[in-house]
């Protein structure tokens, strides 16, 4: 065995150390300033977007996003996470308010059905769908 060879052996391993010792809360993470909570601080922390109406506030941006079957998850996720940031009433929007299938089998429920969908609209967003052929 190459010298490359055992470096890259004592990597994996350190790296394995490292994670099971983790997990098991043997390295002190927990009780690190950096990496601790307390409910008090978790309880503090700034709300961000809110799904449907019960988000609704003033100078809240209203954004509508599609649900469908096979949209892309990415195209799904990021788009979302943005207009939570900006803390926005976020719709999920779709035909009833069960699960939608996602491009990779995730389901997504929508939040509102089309009927209850606000006709005033900030944002309306609509992912990208599957390109793979159905089955």
């Amino acid at each position: 065995m190459t010298d490359e060879g055992r470096q890259q052996r004592a990597a994996i391993a350190d790296r394995r150390w490292f994670l099971r010792a983790a997990a098991a809360g043997g390295l002190g993470l927990a009780s690190h300033p950096a990496t601790a909570q307390s409910s008090q601080t978790t309880r503090q922390m700034p709300m961000h977007g809110v799904l449907g109406a019960a988000g609704a506030g003033p100078g809240r941006p209203r954004i509508a996003m599609l649900v469908h079957p096979g949209m892309v998850m990415q195209d799904f996720i990021g788009p979302l996470t943005v207009f939570n940031l900006v803390h926005a009433e976020i719709h999920l929007v779709w035909k009833k308010h069960e699960p939608v299938m996602t491009e990779v089998g995730l389901p997504i429920t929508p939040s509102t059905p089309f009927a209850d969908c606000p006709s005033s609209l900030d944002v309306p967003s609509c992912p990208a769908g599957s390109t793979a052929p159905s089955r």
